[in-house]
């Protein structure tokens, strides 16, 4: 496999090897890199990566080592989608009877096959705006997932370099603030 992909600002090279045994055996080996390649262009989003990953695995997992530069994102939130407000986990959900509806559980590729390290480092030109949040950002964190193990572990800290809060009529700057991690990288601290 060799591919490349161009953008205007930047681009994408794959490159690596794939064995197809059969349908239900086949295993890659591949190398993603890139400079400045746009992955996100929305009106309330933008964001460029920089890879240099391995990413590697067959049907039943996938590894991804290596590091990721994001040099650029601006995300300018207007409003969230109806999505994004999740059922309360002790909400019970029942049939037009009274009863309780088995639910299956699906599997999650990601919770279930994913492992991997990678070095996470955020570029110069980082902003998050919306909800009356002003803020750029820097840092980065060292991401690490064992398969099986929800969405892994980071260390490391986003460091708020800029920041400012309106709210109820009232401006307050952020003088200091860190997204520190240290463990799940579901639940970091917010050090402000």
């Amino acid at each position: 496999i060799d591919a490349q992909l161009g953008a205007l600002e930047g681009s994408l090279t794959l490159a690596g090897t794939a064995f197809f045994e059969d349908k239900k055996k086949w295993r890659y080996d591949l190398a993603l890199d890139g400079s400045n390649f746009p992955v996100v262009r929305m009106p309330e989003a933008e964001a460029d990566i920089s890879p240099a990953l391995r990413i590697e695995g067959d049907l039943e997992a996938l590894d991804v080592t290596g590091s990721l530069l994001v040099p650029r994102v601006f995300i300018d939130v207007k409003r969230l989608p109806k999505s994004a407000v999740n059922v309360s986990e002790d909400q019970i959900i029942v049939d037009a009877d009274g009863n309780v509806p088995v639910i299956s559980t699906n599997k999650n590729f990601l919770t279930d096959k994913v492992s991997g390290a990678v070095k996470i480092r955020l570029g110069d030109d980082i902003s998050i705006n919306g909800f009356g949040l002003s803020s750029r950002l820097s840092g980065g964190v060292d991401w690490k997932k064992k398969r099986g193990v929800n969405l892994g572990s980071a260390i490391g800290n986003v460091i708020i370099e800029t920041g400012l809060f309106k709210a109820y009529g009232q401006n307050m700057e952020i003088e200091q603030g860190r997204i520190e991690f240290a463990g799940p990288v579901d639940n970091p601290n917010l050090n402000l």
